[in-house]
């Protein structure tokens, strides 16, 4: 359990996932992609240590989207905390809830790393306020486990948040994020 507060480790770990982002996600033969792969079915280049067969070589054999792909530590935890460190293919019978999780836990960190940015800029109180319900929710003080984020209502979330970012945008915290990225 985290303590309250704290967000999850943001950095991801393959070594600790079960080859998440090779099974949950379809690719389509492209220029990112040099087959097409359905959706929650592993790539072929993924061995059975969930590494990949091709890493050294995925942009000259046409995976160029795997290397621009980052769960920013969603896979780890879906693999660790929510399955006890269980995979896919040990347990067939996991699988679909497994990816679908996974792509919901992928939403949350993406979230999270907003509010990493969102809680660095001159909010006024209430913005401030709204940020931290959103980091409340998006990192329970309990953690998450499997049936709290089977239970996660997705769209209410990215419906609040919206709303939310639209109305920032007038204010002085957004003046302030414009000008932090009009200097790179």
């Amino acid at each position: 359990m985290a303590s309250p507060g704290a967000l999850p480790d943001m950095n991801a770990d393959c070594s600790r996932c079960a080859g998440l982002c090779c099974a949950a996600f379809a690719f389509e033969k492209s220029d990112m992609f040099a087959i097409d792969k359905p959706v929650d079915e592993g790539c072929p280049n993924l061995k059975p240590d969930f590494s990949c067969r091709i890493h050294a070589e995925r942009i000259e054999l046409g995976f160029k989207g795997c290397t621009l792909f980052d769960c920013h530590g969603a896979g780890q935890r879906v693999t660790q905390d929510i399955f006890g460190g269980r995979t896919w293919r040990d347990d067939p019978a996991i699988a679909a809830p497994m990816f679908e999780l996974f792509r919901k836990m992928l939403k949350i960190h993406d979230y999270l790393r907003l509010i990493i940015v969102l809680e660095a800029l001159p909010l006024s109180k209430g913005e401030a306020s709204a940020v931290a319900g959103f980091r409340a929710v998006l990192a329970p003080d309990k953690g998450w486990d499997r049936h709290a984020l089977e239970a996660f209502e997705e769209m209410r979330v990215v419906t609040e948040f919206e709303r939310f970012a639209a109305n920032l945008k007038a204010s002085p915290a957004a003046k302030a994020l414009q000008a932090r990225f009009s200097a790179l």
